[in-house]
């Protein structure tokens, strides 16, 4: 993996484009990294901010509406970016299904040898640092109380640090993923629905699949 370390303002801004949240806050560590050498930090403030919000705005794109497609258009989720009280309820409202099926993945997946490992993000926290990283993007306050005063700016600097640490931290434990139903087996459907509504726990979910596990296993290395 290429390092974000070290990296000029030139290097950073000429860093290949990816659709991809990895991408951006890939583009915020790097100008985090460029902060202490930077005269003007509040113009650097304000890039770290941007990249790590359209991060965030684009990990929920990856972990929600892709999992969730069906119920979600992206011209529908693309106008919630930009009102963020819109947005939160359009999450909240999609979380419990996605926990549901994230809890359903990470459950399947523990049955294959050498699996992935999938990220379980903490939504309310990114909905958290949304938020605070969307205030360097507006009106700050009076330049002696904000961007002229360097304990206001370091301390800006560490709530940005905090958010980013998270997020490099978790992105180091695996992969954001999702199994999507459509692909599931036929005999896996019914469980996930059943699952799903709350009418199986885990421990019969447990059993009922450790009776099918080898015959789905033969399936898909002899399709």
């Amino acid at each position: 993996m290429v390092s974000y370390k070290g990296k000029s303002p030139n290097n950073i801004v000429e860093f290949q484009y990816y659709f991809s949240s990895d991408w951006h806050f890939f583009q915020a560590l790097s100008w985090l990294d460029y902060f202490n050498n930077f005269k003007n930090k509040f113009n650097i403030l304000k890039y770290i901010a941007i990249e790590t919000r359209i991060g965030i705005e684009i990990l929920w794109f990856e972990i929600l509406v892709t999992s969730l497609g069906t119920k979600l258009d992206i011209k529908t989720y693309k106008k919630c970016t930009t009102q963020a009280q819109r947005m939160y309820k359009l999450i909240d409202k999609l979380v419990p299904e996605y926990k549901k099926l994230l809890q359903f993945t990470k459950f399947l997946l523990s049955f294959e040898s050498n699996s992935p490992n999938i990220i379980e993000w903490d939504i309310n926290k990114l909905k958290k640092f949304h938020g605070q990283s969307s205030q360097f993007l507006h009106f700050t306050g009076q330049p002696k109380d904000t961007f002229e005063n360097e304990n206001w700016l370091n301390n800006s600097a560490s709530n940005l640090i905090k958010i980013l640490e998270y997020i490099k931290l978790n992105m180091s434990k695996g992969d954001t993923g999702i199994l999507l139903p459509e692909t599931f087996q036929p005999e896996i459907v019914p469980l996930w629905n059943d699952f799903k509504r709350g009418k199986i726990s885990i421990t019969i979910l447990r059993n009922k699949i450790k009776k099918i596990y080898p015959d789905l296993q033969s399936r898909s290395k002899n399709p």
